[in-house]
């Protein structure tokens, strides 16, 4: 079963991502950038699973009781979680900073705000 925290981390840190990524962007060059995106973040993953397989068969050969195999995931899961938070913190600082930049543009257009409210 996937960890909850995992799935927080990857919703905080994906969707402003690809929001900056594809604000970026000229709306013609959206369905090029699109594939590419997908291709890249499918890569990364197999990267990132492949570093920390490596990272748990090295502490597992270290220890062959099953206390120090359990001990040894514990540490590839924490080395994950750091790794993770890691992560999210420039995607948190990528949000804050884009509801920074469309609070500035509803503040600047007042006229369609009040529209809105209708």
């Amino acid at each position: 079963m996937p960890a909850p925290g995992r799935g927080v981390g990857f919703g905080l840190s994906i969707i402003p991502a690809m929001t900056a990524a594809y604000r970026a962007l000229p709306p013609n060059k959206i369905p090029d950038a699109t594939p590419q995106l997908n291709a890249l973040q499918r890569v990364d993953g197999a990267i990132g699973t492949a570093v920390l397989t490596v990272v748990l068969d090295d502490q597992l050969r270290h220890r062959p009781t099953p206390a120090g195999e359990v001990g040894r995931f514990g540490i590839t899961f924490l080395r994950a979680l750091a790794i993770t938070i890691a992560a999210a913190i420039p995607a948190i600082l990528l949000a804050h900073t884009e509801r920074r930049v469309l609070r500035r543009a509803h503040a600047s257009k007042p006229g369609e705000a009040a529209d809105t409210s209708h």
